[in-house]
């Protein structure tokens, strides 16, 4: 189950670390942190994830699930323990740049990853076009993503388990239906019309996971500012 909950934590970016070397990308968007004094970790613990990213020590995801209704303002809260704490994690879909869909992943440690999601790609592409790593309140500053990386699907965590439909399961104030998946003493819920990967719910000898809050802001709040100012790919 540990391994499960590994994955499942929407992949903390703690838990990344790539062995591919790249070439530095240059900023997009101004990559400027705010002075402003705010709660999470330090400016400089953030400015040395990023040179991870920058040196290659660290790629972003190149696959992120997302539901075919998928839209700005849906928002996707977990939480979980780690490291004996409880914390939680936030997917959000922030943006649109042209066609395409921004999706800002706040971690658990209070970094955030954006990914510029192109629906157009093929599975061997990677549905991610570019991606960005900064704190809240910090612009985007781009980064490289990961040939072959992926965040945890659903569908691929769960083959070879033992599959039961469930209905009006209650969790973040919501009633989902779908297919709880079980092996062994652990239990994965996925709910039908879930956001991103659609597990509302992980339970076993590890801990258990939870969906928090499943909701749509017409304007929502974004973690990184001016993305106005981030122009389209060429």
């Amino acid at each position: 189950m540990k391994k499960v909950f590994v994955l499942l934590c929407l992949v903390s970016i703690a838990w990344i670390s790539a062995c591919s070397t790249t070439e530095p990308a240059k900023p997009t968007g101004g990559g400027g942190e705010s002075t402003a004094k705010k709660k999470g970790p330090s400016d400089e613990q953030v400015a040395a994830v990023k040179e991870e990213y920058m040196s290659g020590k660290r790629n972003a995801a190149s696959n992120v699930p997302l539901p075919g209704s998928c839209t700005v303002g849906q928002v996707w809260e977990v939480k979980f323990t780690k490291d004996g704490k409880e914390v939680t994690e936030t997917l959000q879909v922030a943006h649109r740049i042209g066609r395409n869909l921004v999706v800002e992943h706040m971690t658990a440690d209070g970094v955030v990853v954006a990914y510029e999601i192109d629906r157009n790609r093929s599975a061997e592409q990677g549905n991610v076009k570019r991606a960005w790593v900064g704190k809240k309140g910090w612009d985007p500053y781009e980064i490289k993503t990961a040939s072959g990386w992926a965040l945890p699907d659903a569908g691929t965590l769960t083959q070879g388990w033992t599959a039961e439909p469930f209905a009006d399961v209650e969790v973040a104030g919501k009633k989902w239906s779908g297919t709880c998946y079980g092996k062994g003493d652990s239990k994965i819920w996925v709910a039908e019309r879930g956001y991103f990967n659609g597990i509302i719910k992980a339970t076993g000898s590890e801990g258990e996971w939870m969906l928090v809050k499943a909701d749509f802001k017409e304007k929502p709040k974004v973690y990184l500012t001016n993305w106005e100012f981030v122009k389209p790919a060429a």
